[in-house]
């Protein structure tokens, strides 16, 4: 479960970085 979590939360991490970089 807290593997899953965390490649959760790179997941959201990696979008959000890619959003942020191109808004």
């Amino acid at each position: 479960m807290k593997v899953t979590v965390s490649l959760i939360k790179a997941d959201i991490g990696s979008v959000a970085g890619h959003v942020r970089v191109h808004p």
